[in-house]
């Protein structure tokens, strides 16, 4: 985390599917029911500079997930995936590599900090894919690799709600991108409180034993 952007680059469901591009083809924007989930890029696209490969409407609580293999790593702070409304400063969420290396960079903006997150210490296998998952609810950020707990922050009991469409780029136009593919790029809202029974018991499951 830090202060600017020196040292951070730093019902039912309705899923919907779309392609990336250079931009996106087809950006779609579904009703915003809670769970409402959505799905883009379901064949691996290149990271690109400014590549949109969808919209979203923001949940108070979400979970998004995307599968990513690195292919090389590259100076300076790398875009993989970044949610916004508007600008570099809206990250709801968003992730880079850091400064050569493939370890990863997470920010989600809260009231008080428009740039916290939780940096796991791994560092993800070149030509391997890797599942992450950025879990937002109950007060807390949980980042996953696999299914594996390996990031936690408690200070999300107030997190930014963003009233306007989410923009979902796969490399943002504000840095550099990271040299790997992504695919499978999900977004769910969650209802109030973290999702509801089934997605608690799925919580403490995955949070078992595994917490740092």
């Amino acid at each position: 985390g830090g202060k600017a952007e020196r040292r951070a680059a730093g019902g039912g469901k309705a899923e919907r599917r779309a392609t990336g591009g250079g931009k996106a083809e087809r950006p779609i924007m579904g009703g915003g029911t809670p769970e409402q989930s959505y799905v883009f890029a379901p064949r691996p696209v290149p990271v690109r500079r400014g590549r949109q490969v969808g919209v979203v409407k923001a949940g108070r609580s979400y979970q998004v997930s995307f599968n990513i293999r690195p292919t090389a790593v590259a100076p300076g702070w790398r875009s993989v995936l970044h949610f916004t409304s508007s600008g570099n400063h809206v990250r709801a969420p968003a992730a880079w590599f850091f400064s050569g290396s493939t370890r990863v960079h997470i920010r989600a903006s809260r009231q008080g900090n428009w740039n916290d997150g939780c940096d796991p210490k791994q560092h993800l296998p070149l030509h391997k894919t890797t599942k992450v998952t950025i879990r937002v609810a109950h007060g807390r950020m949980d980042v996953s690799y696999n299914r594996r707990l390996v990031c936690r922050s408690r200070k999300y009991h107030h997190p930014t709600v963003v009233r306007r469409p989410l923009k979902v780029f796969v490399g943002d136009p504000w840095y550099d991108q990271a040299l790997a593919s992504v695919s499978n790029v999900s977004y769910k809202q969650l209802t109030a409180g973290g999702g509801g029974r089934k997605e608690s018991q799925e919580a403490k499951a995955t949070a078992r034993g595994l917490v740092p």
